[in-house]
């Protein structure tokens, strides 16, 4: 009777590594997990600290940039500095058409189309016009601007004494008669004038007859 050999049982063994330990898949997910945690964590920490620090710099230069704006409005207020059109007057650069210019005058010195009864442009900055007041008659004056805004000259009916355009600045000053002791002589010079007896800061060479002949 032969023998009954029966067939070896398989034997598992565990994953033994070269040194003879044993490869601990556990252990292994808690480093790499831990490890993957610590970048999220240092990833997030430093990008919170690159944010608030672009934030702050962003801060800063807006409050450098407002404060040098601020500086360059006040030298623009201050005549320091301008847009150039001539280096007695803040007038803009950008010229204004002739009724842009009559509508700045009318609007600003409260002008009625209706009672001028001439008006006359001689550049950007310096107009002429007569006007009907029912108060005071008809008179004519002068108007000019500084810094965007138009100031009346008036004249009246007549020709003034220079005293009356005391704090009229020497480029807008009108016609007018020099004084002697608040009294005009007969022969008194008028000053102002140009060689064409017109005068010397409105020339009607350069004026432009908006309204009237």
């Amino acid at each position: 009777m032969e023998p009954i050999i029966s067939e070896p049982m398989a034997i598992t063994e565990p994953v033994v590594m070269k040194n003879g330990k044993k490869f601990n898949w556990r252990m292994s997910l808690v480093i790499v997990g831990t490890a993957l945690a610590a970048a999220v964590i240092s990833g997030g920490i430093t990008w919170y600290v690159m944010n608030n620090k672009i934030s702050d710099n962003n801060t800063s230069n807006s409050v450098q940039i407002n404060k040098l704006q601020a500086q360059i409005s006040g030298l623009k207020n201050t005549g320091v500095v301008s847009t150039t059109e001539s280096a007695s007057t803040s007038v803009a650069s950008v010229n204004l058409t002739n009724d842009q210019i009559f509508q700045e005058v009318s609007t600003q010195l409260g002008l009625k189309r209706s009672s001028i009864g001439y008006f006359t442009i001689y550049s950007q900055d310096k107009v002429g016009y007569s006007y009907n007041n029912s108060d005071v008659s008809q008179f004519s004056g002068y108007a000019y601007k500084q810094s965007g805004k138009w100031n009346s000259v008036v004249v009246g009916q007549a020709v003034q004494g220079c005293s009356m355009y005391s704090s009229v600045p020497e480029q807008y000053k009108p016609v007018c008669m020099i004084e002697n002791n608040n009294f005009v002589a007969a022969d008194a010079h008028t000053a102002y004038l140009n060689s064409g007896e017109g005068s010397i800061n409105y020339p009607t060479t350069s004026a432009v007859k908006y309204i009237g002949s």
